[in-house]
């Protein structure tokens, strides 16, 4: 994945794209980004560490906690739109695959909710394949139509993935 992220960087910095991402401080990849300058639209206190992490939070219902992810995916997304200027963003999401890990449900309330306020530029949600693979196929369908376009990374291998809704019949064509 660095390798990718390194070629990211080249092309957002040659096409004077604002670089930035979000994700958790103690990752490899959020380092070597901010290394990179890139802006850290991270809200802090950070919502999955171990203190503030929503699986411990006793006293709220689903509802809640999803609003509570909701609004502070919303809180991100408004620093880097404020921090942008109006400028097109590159933006790498790393806390994305800690919300679907916990609910993909979850993951596609923001993915929708970002989707109606979109930030202009490019968006890229990096979600690991066992978290994907471990949910429901409904979800796992619908975060996928959410999607302009797929990717799977391989090592340094980059895959772009077509899903597509078929009819019955077509298991019976060539």
């Amino acid at each position: 994945m660095i390798k990718s992220l390194k070629s990211i960087d080249k092309f957002a910095k040659d096409s004077n794209l604002y670089r930035c991402f979000c994700g958790p401080p103690n990752a490899r990849a959020a380092k070597l980004l901010d290394k990179l300058e890139w802006y850290d639209g991270t809200i802090e206190p950070y919502l999955y560490s171990n203190d503030n992490h929503p699986i411990k939070q006793k006293n709220t219902s689903p509802t809640q906690n999803e609003n509570h992810v909701v609004n502070y995916c919303n809180k991100m997304m408004e620093n880097i739109a404020k921090n942008a200027d109006s400028k097109s963003v590159c933006c790498v999401d790393f806390i994305i695959n800690y919300i679907g890990n916990n609910s993909l449900t979850h993951a596609l309330s923001i993915e929708k909710a970002y989707d109606h306020d979109r930030i202009s530029g490019f968006m890229y949600c990096t979600y690991k394949t066992d978290v994907l693979l471990e949910s429901d196929t409904h979800d796992l369908i619908e975060l996928f139509e959410t999607h302009d376009q797929i990717f799977i990374l391989n090592r340094d291998a980059v895959y772009k993935l077509h899903v597509t809704k078929e009819n019955i019949h077509k298991l019976f064509l060539n």
